[in-house]
């Protein structure tokens, strides 16, 4: 589809149906399988390099990773990455999120103060199967844990920790 608009529309246009029609069906429920399929995730990388060249008109013989750097994209994975995070942000800042979501992670205060950097981990159960493994509740609690501390300070704002996401 996008091959066949190239050449009537302008590539600001092209990236426009990028993000609306095809990055919106990468980024669907993300949260939830990312962890279980692997090769799915390779599958739809090369999607997202594919769609990146036909809309640079780069060739083959150009890196993806700097062709996707050039339209200022990311990578699948650090995409999904990103996303796990923001979500746990949103659990741990009971955020748009409904309270049974929130209610499936524990937290542990990493001080017994009120402190102004005080920071707050989430309690990792040790999971019984590798499908618990690979769980949301589990995974974004990981993700959540190995964060620096300056990313889980308590009344941090979205804006902040994005910019710290990006840092990493």
């Amino acid at each position: 589809m996008l091959r066949r608009m190239k050449e009537y529309v302008s590539i600001p246009t092209l990236i426009k149906v990028y993000n609306a029609i095809i990055l919106s069906h990468f980024d669907y429920c993300s949260l939830v399988w990312d962890e279980f399929a692997d090769y799915l995730l390779t599958k739809l990388q090369k999607l997202q390099n594919r769609a990146a060249r036909v809309i640079t008109g780069s060739s083959y013989e150009t890196k993806s990773e700097d062709i996707l750097r050039e339209l200022n994209w990311q990578p699948l994975k650090e995409r999904f990455r990103i996303k796990k995070a923001m979500f746990a942000y949103n659990v741990r800042n009971n955020d748009k999120l409904p309270q049974s979501m929130i209610n499936k992670f524990k937290t542990k205060d990493n001080s017994k103060y009120n402190l102004r950097n005080n920071y707050t981990d989430f309690v990792l159960e040790k999971p019984k199967t590798n499908f618990m493994k690979k769980s949301i509740t589990y995974s974004a609690a990981l993700l959540w844990n190995k964060l620096p501390k300056s990313a889980k300070t308590k009344g941090i704002g979205v804006a902040e920790f994005k910019s710290i996401l990006d840092r990493r």
